[in-house]
């Protein structure tokens, strides 16, 4: 990568690539209609825009600037503010470096375009599907790379809570079906019981974020 991006013409094709999928910037958008622009609220709850509409290429770019208002502005607060030699900083690193076009140079650091320093990155698929806020990078050096797989590994096996813990639910269940089931000398009944209380089990205990709620009882769909 370090031998690729000292072609100019490597970083050209790169940027073509951040302006397509990693935005910083929307056409509908700039800090003067940001401040009059007012900001939907539970967008997350609506019905995202089919893409097999006959609207849907002249609806998409309207319905991204919405969104965009709505969860991709960055705010500092004390959830990013934190003390470093005695100054506060946004740990996000917003304000965010404005520019005027997508880039990239030869050491690896990139960037989107961007007119307004608090918008955050965002990738136009996710955020029409999702409708929710998400940041987008690309990796582009090990250092990333580590760091990346470092926050995904702990993300993965950090600890559940108890209604949402898979295993210790199936321990509880497959106890409970031994001692029931200890009088039972049908091996295809026994297994078939433990697989309908297992699947019993998980069903009942499963969680859903209120926008899966709110698309199954509205019929939107999966």
């Amino acid at each position: 990568m370090k031998e690729r991006l000292q072609s100019s013409e490597f970083r050209t094709r790169i940027a073509a690539y951040i302006d397509s999928n990693i935005r910083g910037h929307h056409d509908h958008l700039n800090e003067e209609l940001l401040m009059i622009t007012p900001q939907e609220k539970a967008v997350s709850y609506s019905c995202p825009l089919d893409p097999r509409s006959a609207t849907f290429n002249t609806q998409r770019s309207t319905i991204e600037a919405k969104l965009v208002r709505a969860v991709q502005i960055h705010k500092c607060g004390p959830g990013c503010l934190k003390l470093y030699k005695g100054r506060l900083l946004c740990k996000r690193r917003a304000p965010f470096a404005l520019a005027k076009e997508a880039w990239i140079d030869s050491a690896g650091n990139w960037g989107p375009r961007r007119d307004y320093a608090f918008m955050n990155n965002w990738n136009p698929w996710l955020l029409l599907a999702t409708r929710s806020n998400h940041d987008c990078k690309l990796i582009t050096n090990g250092e990333g790379t580590k760091h990346i797989s470092w926050y995904i590994s702990s993300y993965a096996a950090k600890q559940q809570q108890h209604s949402s813990n898979v295993s210790a639910l199936l321990a509880k269940t497959i106890a409970y079906h031994q001692k029931d089931q200890s009088h039972n000398a049908d091996l295809h009944s026994v297994n078939k019981r433990l697989i309908q209380r297992c699947a019993n089990a998980l069903s009942r205990e499963q969680e859903f974020s209120a926008p899966e709620v709110v698309s199954y009882l509205s019929g939107f769909g999966d």
